[in-house]
């Protein structure tokens, strides 16, 4: 068997996985998460009806805008409630069923703590990028966040001696280097919101690993990766008011 095909089968293998997990309380986070976002979803659409997706109910319901928050700091509050916001069905049911299907198996290899933290909080940072390198763009979306999970793994597999998770890992790496690549071709994509995401995720995969994993991973690259995402975060809501 060829080394594609082996690594095709193990990621195939991965997937199915998580499609055949039952209910868990070890998976509380990802549901409740999902649970959130679907009735966070549902609010808009009470609220703005058929122009829920339009500009000004995407930025009102809390999306991203660069240059909005740059007339009003005070709002920075912004790069926490993106990930909730949404323009569609398509795309909050797109958003939800991903998480739903590899979230749960993400959040058993971390930990529901860890899980979330990731989640989040490479979420915020995606939207910090997005507001430093493209505050033009209106953004909003869960896909920063699921990006972030992605790229924790993939830090994760890249550390790690376990085969499993090093080969699952290298699937993610893939996955997201194609996703990416495809952006480019499609309108209204943040691809700096997916590309923060990925890289967020990888810096918090490696400073939260989880027990059974942390100790392949050397001192000085949690702490180097811990520095490295506060440094670039404060550089991304920073720089942008001074220039």
């Amino acid at each position: 068997m060829t080394c594609g095909c082996r690594k095709y089968l193990q990621m195939n293998d991965f997937i199915r996985g998580a499609l055949e997990l039952k209910y868990k309380r070890q998976h509380l986070a990802t549901y409740v998460i999902v649970g959130v976002t679907l009735l966070y979803w549902l609010a808009q659409l009470m609220t703005f009806g058929t122009k829920v997706g339009d500009a000004y109910s995407i930025w009102s319901a809390g999306g991203i805008f660069g240059y909005g928050m740059l007339q009003s700091p005070a709002t920075l509050w912004r790069l926490i409630t993106p990930v909730f916001v949404h323009y569609s069905w398509g795309h909050v049911l797109g958003n939800l069923l991903i998480l739903f299907i590899i979230g749960r198996l993400i959040e058993q290899i971390f930990g529901s703590v860890r899980f979330v933290l990731i989640y989040f909080l490479s979420s915020i940072f995606a939207n910090a990028a997005v507001f430093a390198l493209n505050p033009s763009s209106l953004s909003a979306g869960a896909s920063s966040a699921i990006f972030g999970v992605f790229g924790a793994i993939a830090a994760l597999g890249y550390f790690t001696s376990d085969p499993r998770i090093r080969e699952v890992s290298r699937g993610f790496v893939a996955l997201i280097i194609l996703v990416v690549f495809l952006n480019f071709f499609q309108a209204h994509i943040s691809i700096i919101g997916h590309i923060g995401g990925a890289i967020g995720g990888a810096l918090l995969g490696t400073i939260f690993a989880p027990k059974d994993y942390a100790r392949f991973i050397p001192l000085k690259f949690r702490q180097g990766a811990a520095i490295v995402l506060c440094v670039l975060f404060l550089l991304f809501i920073s720089v942008p008011y001074f220039i």
